[in-house]
């Protein structure tokens, strides 16, 4: 029998140089040490202490903590070479006893870890990939179990698949996933159900194998693309690989279509844009890349998906975002970063489902290419790009002297999800970084919103807005993003909206890795030409630490910022006053997504009271302020509704603000 010691477990998360079936075996070792140390003594929840700023209730026995276990439990299980016992450190655990005992417990109405679905909310979303679960670990599963409890976990299946379908693509794939999952395993199932939950997913789909999360919505992007829908639509083709549904085809062409897309996201270090509520969920969006490469439907090379695999595990291993003591992944991006990343009043088993990947990676055959291939260098690693994708209105920009990718944001906003106003700063800011985080948090009450990459505005100066629904964008060529929308000014009574402001943005991303972003700002009909407005505009929040040496700089049009090689400008190309420069925003202190503190340098200017005005800043952030850019050379020309841009004196982009694609 293998063992896993503690000694190669540590040995390996301290150097972690390769991606191999054993490296992944000790991972899966860290985590199960960490189950054994936080699961209830019912074997269906986990306690897991709050982390520091979270409230109490986190702490609270949290059932998604062993759900989300099953991912790995059930990939583990469904490899018969695999032994049945696993020695992480001190700890030993039978796999095939901490899978069965969680699924005893929790679809038992009579034990006191039952979930139950009339009361535990959320619970009808976790149906499919416990379905999906059993199927893949039924052989192993059924001998530890009687036919009274496998009976009861089909039973609490069919509760689960006769849930109301609403209007998310989340619910559409759990339903159909846990009918289609009892019909493979020989249980009572609807074929009806199936096919009007994907019937309904189809009206999901938007362009290149994009799926909004809200068919009502069709501007709801975020990683749920690579860690939600691509991994169940894959647990579904597996499920149904006989099956002679067109739909089948149909998906395999959108997900190659989809993955084209995938390795621009990654920087050279493994780190991805933080964007969206579902950060938390760290390498869970390297789920379905692994299973599309399973089902042999990716169209990435398999030396490029391994080296994604091995730097983006990395990264959040060697960033304090898992302990490496007790197997615990925090809720937080990273262990020095602010719990305001988490989606609001979340458990802190939210962040397990990051297994998803473990699990998708022990499917993998031990002779699969790729533990055997060597890795290839990441589209960033081999030179520039921008890069549009137009169902979500994003441009990715990749620079290679630094590794680092931008998302350039146009499009999204969040759709349903933005309804708590704690989720406009995760979608609505103009640029996302690989390496740089955000600043996540809002300030008390939810109506000061810090401005790092983003438009706000006051008319008293007491509560600030942010960028929410976008009324409409387009993708300029290769070469900018334009969108429209309403700008929310706050007032200073409880900062309740006095009016609002028309604001078209156009971002065109440079060569030197920053970007140029102009505004036109009209006043809405509701907002006088009295009501005085002030404007703001950010550039990236760089995160800092206690003691670390800055260098700091805000005068003459430009603010700027320097930590180590670390650097974020600002500088004003027209119609801002003043540049400036502050630790934290308005009381908003250890808001950031990677560091407990941050520098936040940014321009300011009072909206006079004429038709419309042009605002326009020059940002750039990277890792290396040796290739800083200051922005110097450029200048605008902005009238009516045309947009100039010169270097040196001469023109090199233009816009008509009114065109429409």
């Amino acid at each position: 029998m293998s063992t896993i010691t503690a000694i190669n477990i540590l040995l390996w998360m301290s150097t972690f140089e390769q991606l191999t079936k054993d490296n992944v075996l000790a991972l899966c070792a860290l985590f199960v040490k960490g189950f054994v140390q936080h699961v209830t003594p019912d074997g269906a929840h986990g306690i897991l202490e709050a982390e520091d700023g979270a409230a109490e209730a986190d702490s609270l026995p949290d059932h998604r903590f062993v759900l989300r276990n099953l991912f790995t439990f059930s990939a583990y299980l469904h490899n018969d070479a695999h032994p049945r016992t696993l020695y992480a450190g001190k700890h030993e655990a039978r796999i095939d006893q901490l899978y069965a005992t969680a699924l005893k417990a929790g679809t038992d109405p009579e034990d006191q870890g039952y979930w139950d679905p009339r009361n535990v909310e959320g619970l009808a979303l976790e149906g499919g990939t416990v379905a999906w679960s059993c199927f893949m670990a039924k052989n192993a599963l059924f001998r530890q179990l009687n036919s009274d409890q496998i009976l009861n976990i089909e039973h609490w299946l069919e509760t689960l698949g006769r849930m109301r379908m609403g209007r998310s693509m989340e619910e559409y794939l759990s339903v159909a996933l846990n009918h289609s999952a009892r019909k493979a395993l020989n249980w009572r199932y609807d074929q009806g159900t199936i096919d009007k939950a994907l019937e309904k997913l189809e009206g999901c789909h938007v362009d290149e194998g994009w799926f909004s999360a809200d068919p009502s919505s069709p501007s709801t992007f975020d990683d749920s693309a690579f860690w939600l829908y691509l991994p169940q639509l894959c647990y579904l083709m597996i499920l149904e690989r006989d099956s002679d549904s067109r739909l089948f085809h149909t998906w395999t062409s959108r997900l190659n279509r989809l993955l084209r897309d995938f390795p621009y996201f990654y920087g050279a270090d493994g780190t991805h844009p933080e964007y969206g509520k579902d950060i938390s969920h760290k390498f869970a969006r390297l789920t379905g890349a692994v299973l599309a490469h399973k089902l042999g439907i990716s169209p990435l090379k398999p030396g490029v998906l391994k080296r994604i695999l091995r730097l983006h595990i990395s990264y959040y291993l060697e960033n304090g975002a898992v302990d490496h003591t007790s197997g615990r992944i925090f809720l937080r991006v990273a262990g020095k970063g602010s719990l305001a990343a988490a989606p609001p009043q979340c458990a802190a088993g939210t962040a397990y489902h990051a297994l998803q990947t473990v699990g998708a990676l022990l499917l993998l055959d031990k002779d699969d290419v790729l533990w055997t291939t060597p890795e290839e260098k990441l589209p960033v690693e081999k030179s520039d790009f921008l890069r549009g994708i137009t169902a979500p209105g994003w441009m990715l920009h990749g620079t290679a002297k630094d590794g680092h990718i931008q998302l350039v944001n146009g499009g999204v906003h969040g759709g349903h999800v933005c309804r708590d106003e704690t989720c406009l700063t995760k979608y609505g800011k103009f640029v996302y970084s690989s390496h740089l985080g955000y600043v996540a948090a809002p300030g008390d009450g939810g109506m000061v919103y810090a401005c790092d990459n983003a438009l706000s505005a006051s008319s008293a100066k007491t509560a600030w807005s942010h960028r929410g629904q976008i009324g409409s964008f387009r993708l300029i060529g290769k070469e900018a993003i334009q969108s429209s929308y309403n700008l929310p000014v706050p007032g200073s009574k409880n900062g309740k909206t006095v009016g609002f402001l028309k604001v078209d943005t156009l971002a065109v991303p440079l060569r030197s890795g920053g970007h140029i972003r102009i505004h036109r700002v009209r006043r809405g009909l509701s907002l006088g030409k009295e009501t005085p407005v002030y404007l703001r505009e950010g550039g990236f929040a760089l995160g800092t630490s206690p003691g670390d040496a800055t260098v700091t700089e805000a005068k003459d049009g430009i603010a700027r910022v320097e930590e180590g090689r670390r650097f974020s400008i600002i500088r004003i190309l027209t119609g801002y006053k003043y540049a400036a420069l502050s630790q934290g925003y308005e009381g908003i202190k250890t808001g950031h997504t990677r560091y407990p503190s941050f520098l936040l340098p940014r321009v300011e200017a009072m909206l006079p009271s004429s038709k419309q005005e042009f605002f326009g800043v020059f940002c750039h952030a990277g890792l290396n302020s040796s290739f800083a850019d200051s922005g110097e050379d450029l200048s605008v020309s902005a009238d009516g509704d045309m947009v100039r841009l010169f270097y040196k004196g001469k023109e090199f982009f233009s816009a008509d603000l009114s065109a429409r694609e």
